[in-house]
């Protein structure tokens, strides 16, 4: 379970863009600095997955948990159904009229608010994809996280089943890796906020004592880099490459230590809109395509 009060970075639209545009071959699992034990990551647009399930939010949570008969540090990645934004849970009156009901032997009546928390809750899902730590420790996060999840658990989920749980991992782990990349004191990173009134569900609720730290990009895209990051996303044809094209990014060593196996890569390149020259003025790439891999 994550916790109720898991700190909450908001992420600006082109460092979601980035970030999800930016491999983490060759990032190890055991090397990436998790700013807490658990947070949430508010997206600026929304994750949709292959059912059109639309996803608002990331949460991120290592627990102990026992596993095979051992006990194990388990990392949890949730996606947060978009829906949930206006979901109504029980008053505390209702709350309490429930457990009353309970009480006092009537089922029937207690049975009505069951059947009113379930129209409540349908249609909304909930993507999660969770993974034994120290089993993946030493493992590339650019690996498949449908190929681990069955070496972790025998699994025989197919690849390519689930994409969402691989930009789950490069979403958390790349913000990580990132939030740690910044100065101390810099302007990318806001200081921990209350919700506003605007954010807050129920007045008595817990939830509303979170914080939020805004987190912007370094590097602000143009308007052709986030047009074409969008179609890039879109078309997910990866064995393509356009005579122009967006680039991935991607992590690597700080300069003079590239031979160091040892040593973490903390240099963030970021993905590019690569031969912009080739663009007409107002254009973006289209036409001919070449196969490349």
């Amino acid at each position: 379970m994550v916790p109720a009060l898991s700190p909450g970075y908001h992420l600006d639209r082109d460092l979601q863009v980035l970030l999800g545009q930016t491999s983490l071959d060759g990032v190890s699992w055991d090397a990436v600095p998790w700013p807490h034990d658990s947070f949430v990551i508010l997206l600026a647009e929304p994750i949709i997955d292959a059912l059109g399930h639309a996803y608002s939010c990331l949460m991120f949570g290592a627990e102990k948990r026992t596993l095979n008969g051992k006990v194990v540090k388990m990392a949890y990645f949730r996606l947060l159904d978009a829906r949930l934004e206006g979901f109504q849970p029980l008053r505390s009156p209702e709350a309490a009229k429930w457990e009353r009901l309970i009480a006092q032997g009537r089922p029937d009546q207690a049975a009505k608010f069951g059947n009113e928390w379930q129209r409540r809750l349908e249609g909304i899902f909930m993507s999660q994809y969770l993974l034994p730590l120290e089993e993946v420790a030493g493992a590339s996060l650019g690996t498949s996280a449908t190929l681990l999840a069955n070496q972790a658990f025998g699994g025989s989920h197919q690849e390519g089943e689930r994409p969402e749980w691989d930009y789950m991992v490069r979403l958390a782990a790349g913000f990580s890796l990132y939030l740690a990349s910044l100065p101390p004191g810099s302007s990318h990173r806001s200081e921990w906020s209350p919700l506003s009134k605007s954010q807050r569900l129920d007045p008595r609720a817990i939830t509303n004592a979170a914080q939020v730290c805004l987190v912007s990009s370094v590097y602000r895209m143009s308007v052709e880099e986030r047009q074409v990051a969008d179609e890039h996303v879109a078309s997910q044809k990866p064995s393509y490459e356009l005579c122009a094209h967006f680039r991935r990014g991607h992590w690597r060593r700080p300069p003079g230590k590239g031979d160091d196996q040892t040593a973490a890569k903390t240099i963030w390149v970021r993905p590019t809109l690569v031969r912009r020259d080739r663009l007409l003025p107002g254009t973006l790439p289209g036409g001919n395509e070449t196969i490349v891999g």
